[in-house]
């Protein structure tokens, strides 16, 4: 737009120029782009030109000429070419409504490329194994871009044991943060859930303090947009009333899976356009969404999978150090028998024999306990996201400290004190820990022995806008390590260097 206004002014010979622009909730154009800048946007009649713009004729000033901007099938605002002092001529006035024209075709043909950068925008993150919840804040913000909502945009999912809607995503528009109504379920008759999938994308408005449907031939909209906000809860106590709000269902051969809704915060921001966009997009977004849910499930069977596997391990370790410390004791019973049957017990030696047979059993006990709680805690789906790395690092030190020392293999942590909580469950952390842990321990074992280092630190990570910052852990052993050929494939599922590996460790860690 700023450059057909730069090109128009210069091809036609205009002193000064400005872009005039409609907004919703304003009954002034905003003037932009002004030059010179001597110009200002005060010295333009913003009201006229806003008349102008939505189709009407308001008398303007004679050394004025203008063309309107159109978007979205719909008035946008007017490019406005000033002479002071003079009157440009009709050829002059014709000429800026050709370029006008020409803009504003140009102008549809990037709206149709955008649409096209949304949908292929989706497609990348279902390359780059997005998860279905995060997939649908990009459907979101694919709409945002779209459609220009200023409010919120929400989708409700369909409830697998109840007849509810579900909120699963909602991004706030109008502010900041996160939105307090996820995970709210609102209560859906077989009555609304036909309403619903009867039809595309509807829109509405609220006039008066009630809704209304566009379409006014029929209140059964208008009630469904009465219902669907009544039913939601705030989304914060302050969050100001959304003036108009578009309803979309998302329908599985016919059948209502869920619901997208997105609203504004003045009258005017949507238009029947805006529906066409929403109902050319969800389709697409549907199909992904149905294709992550099925990646995901894939994902969580390996993870599955590679679980009972890593309690089998486990298990065949425990039960190797537990026959390492039975070991001792069961020949040290045996002896004090035959000294209490021959009546020889030794007085003096009976407190070091008893104190030995009691650390063997104690070693038992703390081998069986961590195993069970690394166990409970691999299956404790309800652990608050909090990980710890030195818990994380403890636990394994306890799980394979007794083989580390059995291998001639030193384990040694070095954690900074200022690491903060971690964004995941204690268990997965400690999934991930013990997998690269017990790699550089295979390593070591085929070795005859060695070191192995666990660091973990605070580093800041630049990027776009603030530093991050993020918790680095690294794993380090003296083994002689894999070849460079096989580098580039040791994430790779089921690939492995091991002659009785599965493949699937670092697969899942990543």
């Amino acid at each position: 737009m700023r450059l057909a206004l730069r090109f128009a002014a210069e091809l036609l010979g205009a002193p000064e120029r400005c872009a005039a622009l409609l907004e919703p909730g304003r009954d002034e154009a905003s003037i932009e782009a002004c030059w010179p800048t001597s110009a200002a946007p005060a010295s333009w009649p913003s009201r006229e030109l806003a008349s102008f713009a939505r189709g009407e004729k308001p008398e303007l000033p004679p050394d004025i000429a203008v063309g309107r901007l159109r978007r979205r099938r719909r008035p946008w605002g007017a490019i406005v070419l000033r002479w002071p002092g003079r009157s440009p001529s009709w050829n002059t006035r014709h000429a800026l409504t050709r370029l006008v024209a020409a803009t504003n075709e140009q102008v549809e043909r990037l709206e149709a490329r955008r649409l096209a950068e949304v949908r292929s925008r989706i497609d990348r993150k279902i390359v780059e194994q997005v998860r279905p919840k995060d997939l649908l804040y990009q459907v979101l913000d694919g709409l945002r871009s779209l459609t220009g909502y200023d409010h919120s945009g929400s989708v409700l999912l369909r409830a697998e044991a109840a007849p509810a809607l579900e909120m699963v995503a909602e991004q706030l528009a109008f502010r900041k943060g996160r939105s307090a109504r996820i995970g709210a379920a609102v209560a859906i008759s077989d009555a609304r859930r036909a309403a619903l999938g009867a039809a595309g994308s509807r829109g509405f408005s609220r006039r008066g303090g009630a809704w209304r449907a566009w379409d006014e031939r029929t209140d059964a909209d208008s009630n469904l947009a009465e219902w669907l906000e009544s039913a939601l809860p705030p989304i914060l106590a302050e969050a100001p009333v959304p003036a108009e709000i578009i309803v979309a269902p998302l329908l599985a051969h016919g059948d209502l899976v869920g619901v997208v809704r997105i609203a504004a915060m003045h009258a005017g921001t949507f238009w029947p356009y805006e529906c066409e966009l929403v109902d050319a997009l969800l389709p697409h977004a549907l199909l992904s969404l149905r294709n992550a849910r099925r990646a995901e499930s894939l994902e969580d069977q390996v993870i599955q999978s590679e679980r009972k596997h890593a309690m089998a391990e486990l298990a065949r370790g425990v039960s190797h150090d537990v026959n390492n410390a039975l070991g001792t004791v069961l020949p040290l019973i045996q002896q004090l028998r035959a000294e209490a049957a021959e009546r020889r017990v030794d007085a003096a030696t009976l407190p070091e024999d008893l104190a030995t047979i009691e650390r063997s059993l104690q070693s038992c006990v703390r081998i069986f306990n961590n195993m069970l709680q690394f166990a409970r805690r691999t299956a404790d789906e309800t652990i608050e996201p909090s990980a710890r790395v030195d818990l994380a690092l403890e636990a394994v030190h306890a799980i394979h400290g007794d083989g580390f020392r059995r291998h001639g293999i030193s384990f040694e942590r070095r954690v900074d004190d200022d690491l903060p909580l971690l964004p995941l469950r204690q268990a997965e952390l400690e999934q991930v820990v013990l997998n690269l842990v017990a790699n550089a321990r295979d390593a070591l074992v085929a070795c005859g022995g060695g070191e192995i280092v666990v660091r973990a630190s605070l580093e800041s990570v630049s990027g776009r806008g603030t530093p991050e910052r993020r918790v680095k852990i690294e794993v380090h052993d003296d083994g002689e390590g894999i070849p460079a050929a096989q580098l580039s494939r040791v994430l790779e599922p089921f690939y492995t260097t091991k002659p009785r590996g599965n493949g699937l460790g670092l697969s899942i860690c990543r």
